[in-house]
């Protein structure tokens, strides 16, 4: 019986070693993946790192970038703006000259070739700036010109005929 009993003895604590290694071996496999999972967290906080610093430096870019863009785009409208406005002189200046000139021919009675282009002149910039102020200041009076009185094929001509031949003969 005695034997029985230490045999159980033993058994028992056979079983207490047994359980005890396994219980340290589970403790050492837990501390090694600890450890493991603890570098693993190490390196992904410097991967965030380095992915929060690369995000700074692209916003930086960004916002570089977007300012040379506005930069160019406001001179380029800057450019456009002045180019406009240079157009818009010049035809101020040409205006009283065309519209003098139209008027002559059809009083004339010049402008039928020139039909096609005066419709087309008239659209691209009267129709645009037509209104009863600017055709007021457009006029020969307002440019202080005197209106031109339709020449007649009669006397006039001849006479114009006739003082041009003098004055050629003359040289």
């Amino acid at each position: 019986y005695q034997r029985r009993v230490h045999g159980e003895g033993y058994r028992n604590t056979i079983s207490k070693l047994e359980s005890s290694i396994a219980e340290n071996y589970n403790f050492k496999i837990l501390a090694e993946q600890n450890e493991m999972l603890k570098s693993d967290v190490e390196s992904y906080k410097n991967q965030l790192k380095n992915l929060n610093n690369t995000i700074a430096t692209m916003k930086i870019e960004s916002d570089i970038l977007d300012n040379y863009k506005t930069k160019v785009l406001q001179e380029q409208n800057e450019h456009y703006l002045k180019r406009i406005q240079e157009n818009e002189r010049e035809h101020k200046m040409i205006s009283p000259l065309m519209s003098e000139l139209i008027s002559t021919l059809q009083k004339h009675g010049l402008a039928t070739p020139f039909k096609h282009d005066i419709e087309m002149y008239r659209q691209r910039f009267i129709a645009r700036a037509a209104t009863p102020d600017t055709l007021k200041m457009t006029s020969p009076a307002a440019m202080g010109r005197h209106k031109l009185d339709p020449m007649s094929t009669n006397n006039r001509s001849s006479e114009f005929l006739s003082a041009d031949s003098k004055t050629f003969s003359s040289y």
